[in-house]
């Protein structure tokens, strides 16, 4: 997985290359804050876990303190996720839950993955 920091925000017709941790719009501040020596080291440990997510993870700093996430899954079928940390949850806490949930879209996503309705639908057309 790959850390992008990326200060702006990505137009709604860009797409993302999936699989990655970006970090958006005050993340980095709210990291650099939040995070002590042994954060960083378990941060780095889940970049590296999150190699085969077909989910994106963008976070975003949500004031000074706290973050907020969309998991983007490119995905008719599985619906985008947002989530916001918790007031006592701790910022790789937050992430770590995030990896989780992202994980849970990705396994819908393979329940999914050899569905193609533009196939199926020129099938049915074609009777």
């Amino acid at each position: 997985m790959q850390v992008s920091m990326n200060p702006n925000m990505q137009s709604q017709n860009s797409r993302p290359s999936f699989g990655q941790i970006n970090l958006m719009g005050g993340s980095k501040e709210v990291l650099r804050a939040a995070f002590k020596a042994d954060d960083w080291r378990k941060f780095e440990t889940i970049v590296n876990s999150q190699n085969l997510s077909n989910v994106d993870i963008n976070l975003f700093g949500k004031g000074k303190k706290s973050l907020f996430a969309r998991l983007i899954t490119n995905n008719e079928f599985v619906k985008d996720k947002e989530s916001s940390q918790r007031f006592f949850e701790s910022a790789i806490g937050f992430i770590k839950r995030c990896c989780l949930n992202a994980n849970k879209l990705n396994t819908k996503l393979e329940k999914v993955s050899d569905i193609d309705p533009e196939a199926i639908m020129k099938k049915a057309g074609n009777k």
